[in-house]
């Protein structure tokens, strides 16, 4: 019995580095594929069989023809996407928790909402609503206001939907940031003579810049990762451009490099925010202890507010969710049954498969690195220090921290690099297994290298939902069960598992949501035959059947908008 928490301690670091190798094999083998294409092009002996296979490929194209007009299409499109999220959700956080109007209590939530409409839905929704036969188009040709609306599928049309669909991600922290300001700040300011407008120029605007940096990051990186509202709307980001290269191409080198570009992008961004956070983090003040005190607004500042908040809440979710409605509508109300409701327990299967692995990981990493740490620390009390009485979970005696934050880059990396990073490895270990068992292949072509995928992906939202709540255990909760006589299994059952249900809660939620809207890894990484939601809808728009995807789309959205809600009221 004494092995038992020995094995389980193997077991999860094995699940760990099991999670983390995909994408380490990947960056390795991309890295010595380069090295030797430079350095032995026609085959080098020290590289394995399947890379110089790669290298050899006489149909893959070089590098530097794709990759000048990806990077420039990512960067316009990530910088417009960030100009739009930023600007309007810097602005409608500051409006909403410093000033009374009319409607305010609704905007807080319904500003939230554009985050259950999966932004390639909403994409697909709004060409569709400015189409040339649409009501809207038809309305204003038969008064003489305008012939024809101009095309949205550019990179700017896409920058314009990606924007909106990510503006929640900086609204929400910045108006946690803002609220949770000193509620005397203002009273301060205005003592030195400093207008409100000056005070958040100079006060609050300084204090919420790690709040800023943390939403600017999530939609830098969410705009790098995005695949459905590029490929739709005909912009060849570095996304799109690998997914081509790899299928359509058959070039697998260059999408090799192309998902390094991307790792490296996204790393890059990781470290900006960061070090940004944490020079900002200095100088945070501590928490209201009060209510934030609202300025009302004139009649005119009151509707400017309430224009303002409606016009994002209309154009982010409830216009493209209205076009959903009326496209479906239009066309009998097709249900498609025989794809419909085979995708939708595909869908709910994968997500909650998905989400139970993520959290079980995390669950188990965490609680794992706190026993770790308080042994260890109980261990340096004995021999060292008898009077520090300090528990740091990240203390360099522990080995799961490397595997943890290893696993924690996973959601900085696009679903289509995670997808290539289980795809290769586990295909060629499918192969060769086939090839020595004699049998068809085992691995590949089934639910284990989604669910892989989703782990990969969003084992950080659930790591960081459930450290917040076991932040909030006093780490000497240890101490008083073991003097109770309760085991290690015992303390965890009845102690960490009652306290850490609320943040298990709230990381089963947000999980959920990721998994079920994940779109580029799904496609990829899906068994034959065997669609989603999202998966159908795309198929839908991609063969040009509008009516068809209207009412998948519709139940990502409701779907979607039940745990968005919930948030939404747990957060105000």
């Amino acid at each position: 019995m004494n092995y038992l928490p020995r094995l389980a301690r193997l077991l999860l670091s094995f699940l760990l580095a099991l999670t983390a190798l995909p994408l380490v094999l990947l960056i390795l083998a991309g890295g010595l594929g380069m090295l030797g294409s430079q350095l032995c092009p026609s085959g080098c002996a020290v590289l394995p069989d399947f890379l110089n296979a790669l290298l050899n490929k006489p149909d893959d194209i070089g590098l530097s023809s794709v990759l000048a007009s990806s990077l420039v299409s990512s960067a316009l499109l990530s910088l417009s996407v960030l100009a739009v999220a930023v600007s309007l959700g810097a602005a409608l956080a500051w409006v909403t928790s410093q000033y009374e109007f009319a409607g305010r209590r609704w905007f807080e939530v319904l500003l939230i909402t554009p985050l259950a409409l999966p932004a390639y839905v909403a994409a697909y929704a709004w060409v569709e609503l400015l189409a040339f036969e649409a009501p809207l188009a038809s309305a204003l040709r038969t008064a003489g206001i305008l012939t024809r609306f101009p095309d949205v599928r550019n990179v700017f049309g896409a920058a314009l939907i990606l924007g909106l669909s990510l503006t929640p991600y900086v609204y929400a922290l910045a108006r946690l940031a803002f609220a949770h300001q000193a509620a005397r700040l203002g009273e301060v300011a205005a003592s030195l003579g400093l207008s409100h407008s000056a005070a958040l120029r100079r006060v609050y605007l300084p204090l919420a810049w790690p709040a800023l940096a943390a939403g600017a990051s999530l939609v830098l990186m969410e705009s790098l990762a995005d695949y459905g509202v590029a490929a739709y709307m005909g912009v060849n980001t570095l996304t799109v451009t690998v997914y081509k290269t790899w299928f359509a191409g058959d070039q697998k080198l260059t999408a090799i490099a192309l998902v390094l570009c991307l790792v490296i992008a996204c790393a890059s961004l990781l470290w900006l925010e960061r070090r940004w956070r944490g020079h900002a983090a200095k100088f945070q003040p501590p928490l209201s202890t009060r209510a934030t005190l609202r300025q009302p607004l004139t009649a005119l500042a009151s509707a400017a507010a309430f224009s303002a908040c409606a016009a994002v809440a209309a154009l982010g979710f409830l216009i493209p969710t209205a076009s959903l409605l009326w496209l479906w509508w239009r066309e009998g109300m097709p249900l498609n049954a025989g794809r419909l409701w085979p995708a939708i327990g595909n869908s709910l299967q994968l997500a909650t498969v998905g989400t139970a692995c993520v959290l079980a990981l995390a669950g188990a990493a965490l609680l794992t690195q706190r026993i770790h740490a308080h042994r260890a620390q109980k261990k340096r009390l004995l021999t060292l220090n008898p009077f520090m009485v300090t528990l740091n979970p990240f203390n360099p005696f522990n080995p799961f921290n490397p595997l943890i934050q290893l696993n924690q880059l996973g959601y900085a990396i696009p679903g289509v690099a995670v997808a290539l990073a289980i795809l290769w490895p586990v295909v060629a270990l499918d192969k060769a297994i086939a090839h020595w068992l004699g049998t068809d292949l085992l691995i590949a072509g089934s639910v284990v290298g989604v669910v892989l995928a989703y782990v990969i992906r969003f084992y950080a939202v659930g790591h960081h939902s459930m450290q917040q709540g076991l932040a909030r255990i006093s780490p000497h909760i240890h101490d008083a069960a073991a003097s109770l006589g309760a085991s290690g299994w015992t303390t965890v059952k009845r102690v960490y598992a009652p306290l850490l249900r609320p943040s298990v809660l709230s990381a089963w939620v947000l999980v959920w949501i990721d998994c079920l809207k994940e779109l580029p890894a799904t496609l990829m990484l899906r068994p034959f035959d065997t669609d989603t939601l999202p998966v159908l809808v795309f198929q839908f728009i991609s063969d040009e059947r509008p009516a068809a995807a209207a009412l998948p789309g519709l139940l990502l959205v409701l779907v979607g908008l039940v745990p968005v809600l919930m948030l939404a009221k747990r957060g105000s």
